[in-house]
């Protein structure tokens, strides 16, 4: 019951990298699907979770949370084996909880490929590797480096990665105003041209 009451009065941002990692929101198998399961299915992982603002503490109050993004291979349980785009290595990403009044500062690394060339148009799916970050449902700013759909996180050039250049880190910035809704919000990449691709043939490749 006390339960209950708190979460009512506490948002919960719940990072799910099958929303599109990079703006893929597929999985490149490497495995066929997983045989019917005998016996009891095995738990779905849960996600790491940030602590929140104890209740009656004013803000401001900061959660601050890294998501490392790259190339994972992981074992669906119900599904087998699939090489995907993942936050800090897991299906799902970090729980954040967060309140009213706070702030949420993420950064957001770029450890993909490189993006691969592309020669289709401006719908064709493009930029692979590249991603941006988007807080649904929540009411926050959609500008600067805050929940802004139109900006964009690249990975490194083949040129850098090979120069051994560190892998890019962007800070996005999102302030909760007080009294904001409580609820389940969700974050996930929204860069057009990356949240919708046909499956791969090969991590980071598209078919034309």
């Amino acid at each position: 019951m006390g339960e209950s009451r708190g979460l009512s009065r506490r948002l919960i941002l719940r990072g799910a990298v099958v929303a599109g990692i990079a703006g893929a929101r597929h999985a490149t198998l490497t495995a066929p699907r997983a045989q019917a399961m005998t016996g009891p299915a095995p738990a779905f992982p849960q996600p790491a979770t940030t602590a929140a603002r104890p209740p009656g503490s004013p803000p401001p109050h900061v959660v601050e949370q890294t998501l490392d993004v790259r190339l994972t291979d992981l074992d669906v349980p119900g599904y087998g084996p699939v090489t995907t785009r993942t936050y800090n290595g897991t299906i799902p990403g970090p729980t954040l909880r967060v309140r009213g009044g706070d702030t949420l500062r993420l950064t957001q690394v770029n450890g993909l490929p490189p993006n691969p060339p592309h020669t289709g148009g401006h719908n064709t799916p493009h930029r692979a590797n590249s991603f941006n970050l988007h807080t649904h449902g929540m009411h926050v700013s959609p500008s600067g480096d805050a929940d802004n759909v139109l900006r964009e996180f690249p990975p490194r050039s083949a040129e850098d990665a090979a120069a051994g250049t560190p892998e890019p880190r962007y800070v996005t910035t999102v302030h909760i105003p007080v009294g904001h809704p409580a609820g389940t919000y969700w974050y996930h990449p929204h860069l057009h041209g990356s949240t919708a691709p046909r499956p791969s043939r090969s991590p980071g490749e598209w078919p034309e």
